[in-house]
């Protein structure tokens, strides 16, 4: 796909994927939605001029497309990064999603994992609510915030994945 974009928009600098939030468009709430969420958060990693813009969060929600107010907000984060990437501005705060970097099981029962994220920031009271909750141990070279706990049943999609 990328070097058919590339033959007919031979100029392009920069690629910006919106990833889909959860269970969007009638995807059924099953595995796959969320499975074709983590391929889509992790283009950059295959494509050193993409960047992807994460579109939970943006109020208001739609049904699977958004109202004129939500595609607004997303032209405001979005223009963070084509300031960035085409006319060299600099930001002081994060305008990125966070990503991902490392995921291990924090307990021998392993009913407890650690989410580590390319970023710091801050848990979100919604976050807050469905249980999820920072890390309470310091670990030397961390930032507060950069490690969250989760219970395992919440994320019975890293089943199978990076264990510690």
């Amino acid at each position: 796909m990328a070097a058919a974009w590339k033959e007919d928009y031979p100029n392009i600098q920069h690629y910006y994927v919106f990833q889909i939030w959860p269970n969007s468009c009638s995807m059924g709430g099953n595995r796959h939605s969320d499975m074709l969420r983590d391929v889509q958060r992790r283009l950059p990693r295959l494509y050193s001029n993409m960047s992807v813009m994460s579109t939970l969060g943006i109020k208001p929600v739609g049904p699977c497309h958004f109202p004129p107010t939500g595609y607004a907000e997303l032209a405001k984060l979005i223009g963070a990064l084509v300031e960035r990437d085409h006319y060299g501005k600099v930001v002081d705060k994060s305008i990125t999603a966070p990503d991902v970097k490392r995921a291990y099981y924090t307990s021998g029962r392993k009913d407890e994992i650690a989410l580590e994220f390319d970023q710091a920031r801050p848990l979100s009271e919604a976050g807050r609510r469905h249980g999820h909750r920072p890390s309470r141990k310091r670990q030397p070279g961390r930032r507060p915030g950069q490690a969250a706990r989760r219970s395992a049943r919440a994320v019975s999609a890293l089943q199978g994945g990076a264990q510690e």
